[in-house]
């Protein structure tokens, strides 16, 4: 399945981290079996298997979000959760509606896009980027082809974007990143993304990484950025040692 959408979680303490939805079916909740962990240190109140989100068969911008516990789950928009499903039942949710699950808010990108903070109260952002990846395990001695786009959501035209991949885990060697293109207002620009597998690098595990692309010359001030996490699979390395059993004496 081609990632086309993600889900953004935020704590009460400003924590933040989003999550690729590569499958057809995600599980959110406090257990570590969960597509998707919600620890109750940073948000009281979810139980080990609290919701699930699932994709239309016929439309991958729609999801239905169900809940499996006996309280309601508010959601809404951004301006306010004024909607609520009810226990054991379900709801309908589209791009940018968000649910709060305990002490968590969450937010779904259906088209896997987040935009950039505006600097001022008045401003709109003007930065939009988005990844897809065919999945999200890399595996050894594989390269993991992925698709970042980027949006001039502005009024400025010839706009030198700049991208740059973040990560403690993920050195230079491991990945590549074509350089940011010169948009026009309301255009969008393709770039490509390959992870390599190199053995022991990047470790096996997960691996936090962060999309981050500015725009200095034109929208001084905004940057948008795309974390998501990708598990690297173990590299084995096995070595054989024939050894040839001593002859005994007089044989």
């Amino acid at each position: 399945m081609i990632q086309t959408g993600s889900l953004e979680v935020n704590d009460q303490t400003g924590w933040r981290r989003v999550y690729l939805l590569d499958k057809a079916t995600i599980s959110l909740g406090s257990h570590k079996n969960n597509d998707i962990i919600l620890p109750e240190d940073r948000g009281p109140g979810v139980a080990e298997f609290h919701a699930q989100l699932i994709v239309n068969p016929g439309d991958e911008t729609l999801y239905q979000l169900v809940n499996y516990t006996d309280q309601v789950i508010a959601y809404g928009t951004a301006g306010g959760l004024t909607n609520s499903i009810a226990p054991r039942s379900a709801a309908p949710l589209a791009d940018k509606n968000v649910f709060s699950l305990g002490g968590y808010t969450l937010k779904l990108h259906t088209t896997g896009q987040l935009t950039s903070r505006p600097t001022g109260e008045d401003d709109q952002p003007s930065l939009a980027l988005s990844l897809h990846l065919p999945e999200n395990r890399l595996k050894p001695g594989s390269i993991l082809n992925g698709h970042v786009g980027i949006c001039n959501l502005g009024d400025r035209s010839g706009v030198k974007f700049e991208l740059a991949v973040e990560s403690e885990q993920l050195t230079d060697e491991c990945f590549t990143l074509e350089p940011g293109p010169l948009l026009a207002a309301g255009a969008e620009g393709q770039l490509t993304l390959r992870l390599f597998h190199r053995g022991q690098l990047p470790p096996a595990g997960d691996c936090h990484v962060i999309l981050r692309a500015t725009a200095p010359a034109a929208y001084p001030g905004q940057h948008v950025e795309f974390p998501f996490v990708i598990y690297v699979e173990p590299h084995y390395e096995h070595e054989l040692t024939v050894m040839r059993k001593p002859r005994r004496t007089g044989e």
